[in-house]
């Protein structure tokens, strides 16, 4: 009892260590606020994606992909990255990476 009391008096006593716990504690709550608004957002969008396809499902409304943009798009991109030197990196590593994770390779047995 006498140790923890003495322990809280150092912590607590020391001016520099209150303020990086503060500091410490601060960054958490922002970081964990940051992950609330951040998941809110992608389900808000996640919902209206499917209520989107839902619309087009029963035939309300017609939502047609322009393929020419997409690849101009993606053209674009592959030549910004390559004057940088990341287009290697960027369509053939971080796939290649992101597909042999573990989660990600499909179970034989």
């Amino acid at each position: 009892m006498d140790n923890s009391a003495a322990l809280l008096q150092q912590i607590m006593g020391d001016k520099e260590t209150l303020i990086l716990l503060l500091t410490v504690a601060t960054g958490f709550l922002i970081g964990k606020a940051f992950r609330l608004v951040a998941k809110v957002m992608f389900s808000f969008f996640a919902v209206l994606l499917f209520f989107i396809f839902g619309l087009q499902y029963v035939g309300f409304i017609n939502i047609t992909i322009n393929y020419d943009s997409v690849a101009l798009f993606m053209q674009t991109v592959y030549n910004k990255l390559s004057a940088i030197g990341l287009s290697e990196q960027a369509f053939f590593w971080v796939p290649f990476i992101y597909s042999l994770r573990k989660s990600r390779i499909p179970s034989i047995s």
